[in-house]
């Protein structure tokens, strides 16, 4: 009986992730990618200073990301959730490509990854099909 439940649960969780796209079981990229969301929301990578490579801390500022942010917010609203859109390799990285969907509409964020896992890129665009 626990294993037919089991598989039942499992065979769940695989439909519903295969119809609305998304994933019950939080996922360390995924909190990531909501971490850095909310920071540039915020108007400060601080939250996330430590998973930035060296060249990203130089060349992102608060007052960069501030106007980011703010500029995000003002054109789509209030991040209402992410889910991740694509992923791969890029030179010696990994992008990752998030949907994020907000009150007024969705765009992307695009985050690449160097080999240690720090975050070396950073772009956002309106969303594509």
């Amino acid at each position: 009986m626990k294993g037919k439940l089991i598989c039942t649960l499992i065979v769940v969780l695989a439909v519903v992730t295969m119809v609305c796209g998304c994933s019950l079981i939080p996922n360390k990229d995924a909190k990531f990618a909501r971490k850095v969301i909310d920071a540039v929301y915020a108007g400060s990578l601080s939250p996330v200073q430590d998973s930035l490579t060296a060249q990203m801390q130089q060349v992102m500022s608060d007052q960069v990301i501030a106007q980011v942010g703010t500029s995000l917010n003002t054109q789509y609203g209030k991040v209402k959730g992410l889910k991740l859109k694509s992923t791969g390799p890029i030179e010696n990285m990994t992008q990752k490509i998030w949907t994020v969907d907000a009150e007024r509409g969705s765009f992307e964020m695009r985050l690449v990854m160097d080999a240690d896992g720090k975050l070396a890129g950073l772009w956002f665009q309106p969303s594509t099909p």
